[in-house]
């Protein structure tokens, strides 16, 4: 069956459920679902849909779970999910989305999971997620995101898991995760993450407490020793897989991994890539001492040779 006419589903008002997949469908009726109003889910997973009428699911107000994942959509109408008051799971992975309109979800005010991944954004429109406060899950994985916008999110008091990796995002906006006061899993690993601001996890201490951040496999040579300071409830980090940069910049956090060994659950892959006479060490065997001579003031520019200047002060002239 691949193509669903506009009475494709008539005179089934028992029909609550609808399924149609890997069926090589391509063609919906703009009035298809106009005769089925009762419909609960609908399901149109793994098909060759490319395009959809822009209103084709508005007659759905008691819609509760809608499948679009697995097609060749390129783009979406931004009135597309008009309607779907009761809208509680909206599954579009596996298309080929470059960037949605920035309101096409702003009238999905009931989602609880909403799932973008596998598709082909580069970019994603200042404010997408705002006005869903019933989101719980929001997954953006596997899209070759370049950068994100200062103002993403609204506020998602229910939000607990955020899964964006498999990106080429090279840093992370101050406060995207301003408004996830509960958010208790986010995954950040396979980026190509560079720099973190030292602010950016410490929104989130809220009364459920973020319990996993996931950062391994991407290019971060150090963090800030404060950055996850405020995160008291962090059960599991992941660290492994960056190419740490073991020299004076790595102090703090290397201090906080020994204090917090129970929490790094990789711990003993988090290891230096530079410099050469530190490579390999894992971070958390690094010790206060060793960086002492990162506080040396030497005079002009002899301090090409720090670490040995500051444990033989006589050889600077």
């Amino acid at each position: 069956m691949n193509i669903i006419n506009a009475h494709s589903l008539a005179n089934r008002d028992l029909l609550l459920r609808f399924s149609l997949t890997k069926s090589h469908l391509h063609t919906i009726h703009p009035q298809a679902f106009h005769v089925a109003p009762q419909l609960k889910s609908v399901q149109l997973s793994n098909n060759d849909l490319s395009t959809l009428p822009a209103r084709v699911f508005s007659p759905l107000t008691t819609l509760e779970e809608l499948h679009l994942n697995g097609n060749q959509l390129e783009t979406i109408a931004s009135e597309m999910f008009d309607g779907l008051v009761g809208l509680l799971v909206l599954d579009l992975s596996r298309n080929k989305l470059t960037s949605p309109p920035s309101n096409v979800f702003w009238s999905l005010r009931n989602l609880d999971t909403l799932t973008l991944s596998t598709n082909r954004l580069q970019a994603i429109p200042e404010k997408s997620f705002y006005n869903m406060p019933k989101l719980t899950q929001l997954t953006i994985y596997k899209n070759p995101l370049l950068s994100l916008p200062d103002q993403l999110m609204g506020h998602m008091p229910e939000m607990r898991e955020f899964y964006l990796y498999g990106t080429n995002l090279t840093t992370l906006p101050s406060d995207l995760f301003c408004c996830l006061p509960n958010l208790k899993n986010l995954s950040l690993k396979f980026n190509n993450l560079h720099h973190l601001h030292p602010q950016l996890f410490s929104r989130l201490t809220g009364l459920g407490q973020l319990f996993t951040i996931n950062l391994k496999n991407n290019h971060l040579q150090t963090l800030p020793g404060d950055v996850f300071l405020s995160n008291t409830a962090l059960r599991a980090l992941d660290l492994s897989g960056n190419p740490w940069d073991c020299t004076c910049s790595i102090r703090g956090i290397a201090r906080w991994i020994r204090h917090n060994e129970h929490v790094v659950t990789d711990k003993e892959d988090v290891i230096c890539h530079s410099p050469m006479y530190q490579m390999l060490r894992t971070i958390g065997s690094l010790r206060d001492e060793e960086f002492n001579f990162c506080d040396c003031v030497c005079p002009g520019n002899s301090c090409i040779w720090e670490k040995y200047f500051c444990k033989h002060p006589s050889s600077l002239i």
